[in-house]
């Protein structure tokens, strides 16, 4: 889990933080709040990676799909962030991370969903 957050951390810190704050923007966020939103959020989606990327095949279809689908382009320019084409790919790879398609649409991923996942201070 450690590995996991720190690779999350790394990507968010990567070229002054444009990634976190494209995330932000897209759900009206401040940068603060949407790192906390991923904080609380990066512990369900590794928990989801572990728990079925053990099953037959589910390891190679996810790093069939990173490998093929030229993911970089997210992090080297954040304004892809908020295509439609973004949210299809990472549907896609959240279904084979939770071995259902439908388990992607579970996630808080609406503005007052997000708000709410966020600890008080």
């Amino acid at each position: 889990m450690e590995e996991f957050m720190n690779l999350l951390q790394a990507l968010l810190e990567d070229q002054g933080g444009q990634l976190l704050g494209k995330l932000a923007q897209n759900f009206g966020l401040d940068q603060a709040q949407a790192g906390a939103a991923l904080q609380q959020l990066a512990p369900m989606l590794a928990g989801g990676v572990k728990k079925n990327l053990g099953q037959t095949g589910k390891l190679e279809s996810l790093l069939g799909a990173l490998q093929g689908g030229n993911h970089t382009r997210y992090v080297d320019d954040p304004s892809h962030l908020t295509s439609d084409a973004t949210v299809t790919d990472g549907n896609a790879i959240l279904g084979i991370c939770w071995a259902a398609k439908t388990s992607a649409t579970k996630l808080p991923l609406t503005r007052r969903q997000i708000l709410e996942s966020i600890p008080e201070s």
